[in-house]
């Protein structure tokens, strides 16, 4: 192949690999801001008192959307143990989270 067959064919793909390598950047960033988030909330709440259970379940769906591609593309353990957690942790928190507000719930309907 010459030179100008090589470039019709990467224009014709139209992958631009500068925008995904941009794109892969601010994936990146974006995931350090929504860990650093996310810590502060959680010590936020604990310093103030509050629960955290819709945080950390968000935290741990998150964990397992992103583990589970890698372990699909690369087969390693280790992003399956995170899948798995990532999904128990994800179903263990909504439900402490539902049986709080319960019993907030039936505190408030006692007052009356």
């Amino acid at each position: 192949m010459n030179r100008e067959e090589i470039l019709a064919k990467s224009r014709a793909e139209k992958m631009d690999e500068g925008m995904q390598q941009a794109e892969n950047r601010g994936r990146r960033i974006g995931v350090s801001a929504f860990c650093c988030v996310y810590v502060f909330i959680v010590i936020f709440n604990f310093v103030q008192g509050y629960p955290s259970y819709g945080f950390h379940a968000m935290f741990w769906a998150f964990v397992a959307a992103e583990a589970y591609p890698k372990y699909r593309f690369t087969g390693n353990k280790g992003f399956l143990v995170s899948t798995v957690a990532g999904g128990a942790g994800q179903c263990r928190f909504p439900r402490q989270l539902c049986d709080q507000r319960a019993e907030v719930m039936s505190w408030t309907t006692n007052w009356y």
